[in-house]
Protein backbone atom coordinates (compact mmCIF):
# COMPACT_ATOMS: atom_id res chain seq x y z
CA UNK A 1 0.00 0.00 0.00
CA UNK A 2 1.20 3.60 -1.07
CA UNK A 3 2.70 5.26 2.70
CA UNK A 4 2.81 1.53 4.26
CA UNK A 5 5.85 1.00 6.25
CA UNK A 6 8.58 -1.66 5.15
CA UNK A 7 10.90 -3.72 6.58
CA UNK A 8 13.51 -4.50 3.89
CA UNK A 9 16.57 -7.02 3.97
CA UNK A 10 19.08 -6.42 1.26
CA UNK A 11 22.07 -5.07 0.32
CA UNK A 12 23.56 -1.15 0.47
CA UNK A 13 25.30 -0.18 -2.31
CA UNK A 14 27.42 3.13 -3.41
CA UNK A 15 28.33 3.74 -7.27
CA UNK A 16 29.56 6.96 -8.15
CA UNK A 17 29.11 9.03 -4.45
CA UNK A 18 25.31 8.02 -4.39
CA UNK A 19 24.30 5.78 -1.80
CA UNK A 20 21.76 2.48 -2.74
CA UNK A 21 20.00 0.16 -1.84
CA UNK A 22 19.15 -3.58 -3.64
CA UNK A 23 16.72 -5.19 -1.67
CA UNK A 24 15.94 -8.90 -1.89
CA UNK A 25 12.66 -8.39 -0.20
CA UNK A 26 10.20 -6.21 1.33
CA UNK A 27 7.79 -6.88 4.29
CA UNK A 28 5.00 -4.34 5.54
CA UNK A 29 5.56 -3.86 9.50
CA UNK A 30 2.09 -5.23 10.60
CA UNK A 31 2.76 -8.17 8.73
CA UNK A 32 6.63 -8.83 10.21
CA UNK A 33 5.14 -10.14 13.97
CA UNK A 34 3.16 -13.25 12.28
CA UNK A 35 5.65 -13.98 9.85
CA UNK A 36 8.22 -14.24 12.33
CA UNK A 37 5.71 -16.41 14.63
CA UNK A 38 5.38 -20.06 13.77
CA UNK A 39 2.76 -20.57 17.06
CA UNK A 40 1.87 -20.22 20.27
CA UNK A 41 2.41 -22.33 23.25
CA UNK A 42 0.43 -21.80 26.05
CA UNK A 43 0.71 -23.31 29.96
CA UNK A 44 -2.24 -23.95 32.44
CA UNK A 45 -2.37 -25.59 35.35
CA UNK A 46 -5.38 -27.77 35.51
CA UNK A 47 -6.79 -26.52 38.97
CA UNK A 48 -7.01 -23.00 37.39
CA UNK A 49 -8.24 -23.84 33.77
CA UNK A 50 -11.97 -24.08 34.74
CA UNK A 51 -14.40 -24.67 32.02
CA UNK A 52 -15.08 -20.38 31.57
CA UNK A 53 -11.50 -20.25 30.77
CA UNK A 54 -10.93 -22.79 28.30
CA UNK A 55 -14.56 -21.30 26.70
CA UNK A 56 -12.75 -17.98 26.47
CA UNK A 57 -9.24 -19.54 25.52
CA UNK A 58 -10.74 -20.33 22.56
CA UNK A 59 -13.07 -17.98 21.67
CA UNK A 60 -10.00 -15.67 21.74
CA UNK A 61 -7.96 -17.77 19.44
CA UNK A 62 -11.18 -18.25 16.90
CA UNK A 63 -11.44 -14.38 16.74
CA UNK A 64 -7.94 -14.63 15.50
CA UNK A 65 -7.82 -16.74 12.79
CA UNK A 66 -4.14 -17.46 10.92
CA UNK A 67 -1.79 -20.15 9.93
CA UNK A 68 0.37 -20.21 13.69
CA UNK A 69 -0.30 -23.30 15.40
CA UNK A 70 -1.27 -23.49 18.45
CA UNK A 71 -0.31 -25.96 21.75
CA UNK A 72 -1.76 -26.35 24.74
CA UNK A 73 0.37 -27.83 27.14
CA UNK A 74 -2.15 -28.89 30.41
CA UNK A 75 -0.28 -29.63 33.79
CA UNK A 76 -2.43 -31.74 36.34
CA UNK A 77 -0.02 -32.06 39.18
CA UNK A 78 0.62 -34.71 40.21
CA UNK A 79 -0.51 -36.63 37.55
CA UNK A 80 1.46 -35.18 34.89
CA UNK A 81 1.16 -32.97 31.61
CA UNK A 82 -0.88 -33.43 28.34
CA UNK A 83 0.25 -31.64 25.33
CA UNK A 84 -3.08 -30.75 22.95
CA UNK A 85 -2.57 -29.23 19.35
CA UNK A 86 -4.81 -31.14 16.91
CA UNK A 87 -8.27 -29.20 17.19
CA UNK A 88 -7.11 -25.77 18.17
CA UNK A 89 -7.77 -23.19 15.51
CA UNK A 90 -4.55 -21.60 13.66
CA UNK A 91 -3.84 -17.98 15.35
CA UNK A 92 -2.31 -15.09 13.08
CA UNK A 93 -0.49 -14.11 16.14
CA UNK A 94 0.20 -10.07 16.62
CA UNK A 95 -0.03 -7.58 19.86
CA UNK A 96 -3.97 -7.66 19.87
CA UNK A 97 -3.94 -11.69 20.24
CA UNK A 98 -1.41 -11.21 22.99
CA UNK A 99 -3.26 -8.75 24.92
CA UNK A 100 -6.66 -10.56 24.80
CA UNK A 101 -4.64 -13.98 25.98
CA UNK A 102 -3.13 -11.78 28.48
CA UNK A 103 -6.33 -10.75 29.98
CA UNK A 104 -7.21 -14.34 30.36
CA UNK A 105 -3.78 -16.07 31.45
CA UNK A 106 -0.36 -14.66 32.41
CA UNK A 107 2.12 -13.77 29.76
CA UNK A 108 4.54 -15.95 31.61
CA UNK A 109 2.38 -18.64 30.19
CA UNK A 110 2.51 -17.99 26.65
CA UNK A 111 5.46 -18.99 24.63
CA UNK A 112 5.88 -17.33 20.91
CA UNK A 113 7.15 -19.94 18.50
CA UNK A 114 9.44 -18.70 16.16
CA UNK A 115 9.88 -18.98 12.78
CA UNK A 116 12.69 -21.29 10.89
CA UNK A 117 14.61 -19.35 9.18
CA UNK A 118 14.53 -17.67 6.23
CA UNK A 119 11.78 -16.19 8.54
CA UNK A 120 9.95 -13.14 6.41
CA UNK A 121 10.58 -14.66 2.47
Amino acid sequence: APGALLLAWGQAEEHEGRAGFNASWLVPLEEVWSRACAGLEIRLVRRGADDALMTNLRRVLEDHPGQASVVLRLTSPPMGEVVLSSGLPGVRPGRELLQALEALIAPSDIRVLPADPPLLR
